[in-house]
């Protein structure tokens, strides 16, 4: 997504990315650029969680349910409806880190 993202801002008529509404952050280069490091960053620190939760770490709980709640509580604001199933799934993800016998599993 990051690569998408960044892509989009360097291929971008000016004033213009992907045909977005000039209105919109999102649609200007600038804005593509910080999406793909905003993306980006979310992955690296995904990732680094699911490494961290495959070495039985703890601190991977509160990393990943960090990445959740970041990306999550915007979709549900956003409003629409696929997104906010999207955002559930992920919420509902990072509630289950939290059940017992995955604690008792890391150290």
């Amino acid at each position: 997504m990051a690569t998408a993202f960044l892509l989009s801002g360097l291929n971008a008529p000016a004033g213009t990315a992907g045909g977005l509404d000039l209105a919109a952050p999102e649609a200007t280069t600038t804005g593509q650029f910080v999406l793909a490091g905003l993306a980006g960053v979310l992955a690296l620190a995904t990732g680094t969680g699911a490494v961290q939760l495959l070495r039985s770490r703890r601190s991977a709980v509160g990393l990943l349910t960090g990445v959740a709640v970041i990306v999550g509580v915007p979709l549900i604001i956003r409003g629409h409806p696929l997104l906010l199933a999207l955002a559930l799934v992920l919420l509902a993800g990072a509630a289950l880190l939290w059940f017992p016998p995955l604690r008792r599993f890391l150290r």
